[in-house]
């Protein structure tokens, strides 16, 4: 009985021995005992598959701070104000960030770094919206959203293995939880994400977001392209050329696009883009949203109407820098600003140019032109000038090779009207060689001959209606186009080789390279300030031209 009673002691004594070390252990260990996470966002099944161990690389990397309450301070790249993460690399050498993982769970990691390096001492920002957008080159996005009332954010390195938790309480509107100089974190106003957690930070984050009015300026709009500057894809789609009025380079970090005024911040331009003083920045309106590379020329989320439509450029927050509406633009014309800084619709684009430099937009639309083929000569009005023997005058256009292989034309348009380029097509059959040059002829007639011999297309050509000649590739696509002024009879228009722009000809030359008696124009009649007539006393007169021709006079 006395040995029962013992043991029975025996037994109480270490149940309570058992139950005091219990709670002792539970005083003493932290409640977040989990050191490593056991589900991913990751991994096909959701569950933590690696069994490698944690890695000395990460140590230094850690959240520096973060806004849990985000209302007017930090808009994202789609004008929206998220709560936001930042992670610093303390570590002293550059860390890749491919598999670490964000989270407000300590137990299942929510986002992963796409493939980029974090410098030594560099900040990066992911927004915290609901949203998973890890694309290379564009402002990251976690699939989870931070609590106003306080929770923990948790880091991970790439093997699941807990980096740094941050738990933060309850905080007013726009103030931001920050790593202070002295390893606390608390509760600050001058919030500086992407920069030191400092106010000197904050004022640098607030001057590289701020924008000079004036400095970026909207140049050039293109609003239904037929031809010219292709996308990567081969198309032509519309564009918006800015322009950088200052000496300093500008970082499009801090502009956004838009074609909706209540959106300004409906498109964001590639992280680390940037425009060379004094020089143009093109973006292509396509609907393609392409901004992965700061080096070519980005797509954004909204096509632009002809018919109508605005263009907004705003600064990070949304305020507008520069508004311009087009209205009724005609195909394949610009609306851009001239010399004075007014806009006018324009004939020929000049992307990447100074607007009035038409030479030089010809001379990029030939050399876009792998076929070689152009528009070398046009006639618009004939009455003298002989193509064949006994033929009838008639309009005409000229095509040269200037290639150095034999080009198959069969199925290629020509056409005098550039939203229908294919209004008349080569027959099957038709070539031009190197070097040659061919005959068409304007009258109407649609005759089909031999294709080995001057063809007939079934349009003519106006002299006074400023049309555009235009030849294309059998799918449509224009290759090239001549933009015809008013042209006066037996008078031709087009190029010389070797020179830039277009001239007027008084002795054509169809067949045959265009002559260097070339000339650019027609001066207009001078106004005189004095009727005409006869005056029986002294006249003061005054003779007056527009800008860009000179006077000259005898006496």
């Amino acid at each position: 009985m006395i040995a029962r009673k013992r043991k029975r002691r025996n037994l109480i004594f270490s149940l309570l021995l058992f139950g005091a070390a219990l709670a002792l252990l539970i005083m003493v260990t932290p409640k977040e005992v989990q050191k490593r996470a056991s589900y991913s966002t990751g991994t096909e099944d959701g569950l933590v598959d690696t069994h490698e161990q944690a890695s000395a690389e990460y140590k230094g990397l850690m959240i520096s701070e973060l806004m849990s309450s985000n209302h007017t301070a930090v808009p994202d790249d789609h004008g929206e104000y998220s709560d936001w993460i930042e992670v610093w690399n303390h570590s002293g050498h550059d860390i890749p960030l491919e598999g670490v993982g964000l989270s407000d769970d300590g137990s299942a990691i929510r986002f992963l770094f796409p493939k980029i390096t974090l410098k030594d001492d560099g900040r990066i920002i992911v927004f915290c919206d609901k949203t998973n957008q890890v694309d290379t080159g564009r402002p990251l996005h976690a699939k989870f959203k931070l609590s106003s009332v306080g929770e923990t954010v948790y880091l991970f390195d790439p093997n699941a293995y807990l980096l740094d938790s941050v738990p933060y309480k309850i905080m007013s509107s726009d103030m931001s939880w920050a790593l202070l100089e002295d390893g606390n974190f608390a509760e600050v106003s001058y919030f500086s994400p992407g920069y030191p957690n400092t106010e000197e930070g904050h004022l640098a984050y607030r001057e590289d977001t701020m924008v000079i009015e004036g400095s970026l300026v909207i140049n050039e709009i293109m609003a239904n392209a037929k031809s010219g500057l292709a996308d990567q894809d081969g198309e032509y789609v519309d564009w918006i050329e800015l322009y950088n009025t200052t000496d300093q380079t500008i970082n499009l970090d801090n502009y956004a696009l838009s074609d909706n005024e209540a959106k300004p911040l409906k498109w964001r331009f590639p992280q680390g883009a940037v425009v060379a003083p004094r020089s143009y920045y093109l973006v292509f309106c396509s609907k393609k949203d392409r901004r992965d590379d700061a080096t070519t020329i980005p797509h954004t989320n909204f096509a632009l109407s002809a018919e109508h439509d605005t263009v907004v450029l705003s600064d990070s927050n949304g305020h507008l820098v520069d508004r311009v509406t087009v209205d009724n633009l005609p195909s394949d014309c610009t609306y851009a600003k001239d010399a004075n800084g007014l806009f006018s619709i324009h004939q020929y684009a000049t992307p990447g140019r100074p607007n009035d430099d038409i030479a030089g937009a010809d001379l990029d639309l030939r050399q876009r032109n792998a076929s070689g083929v152009f528009l070398s000569e046009v006639m618009a009005s004939n009455d003298s000038t002989v193509i064949y023997q006994d033929g009838p005058y008639v309009d005409w256009i000229e095509l040269y090779n200037s290639g150095t292989s034999t080009v198959d034309l069969s199925g290629y348009g020509l056409s005098d009207s550039i939203d229908r380029p294919r209004k008349w097509q080569f027959p099957a059959g038709t070539s031009i060689g190197p070097g040659e040059y061919k005959i068409i002829l304007c009258d109407g007639s649609d005759t089909v001959y031999n294709p080995s011999v001057i063809q007939h297309t079934s349009y003519r050509i106006s002299r006074t209606e400023c049309e555009t000649v235009c030849l294309s590739d059998p799918s449509g696509h224009v290759l090239d186009k001549l933009i015809l002024p008013v042209i006066p009879t037996n008078v031709s228009y087009g190029r010389t080789l070797g020179m830039s722009g277009f001239f007027y000809y008084d002795v054509p030359t169809p067949g045959a390279a265009n002559g260097l008696n070339g000339f650019l124009g027609y001066a207009p009649k001078p106004a005189f300030s004095v009727q005409p007539g006869l005056h029986h006393s002294p006249v003061s007169l005054t003779l007056s031209v527009e800008d860009g021709y000179t006077i000259y006079y005898t006496t």
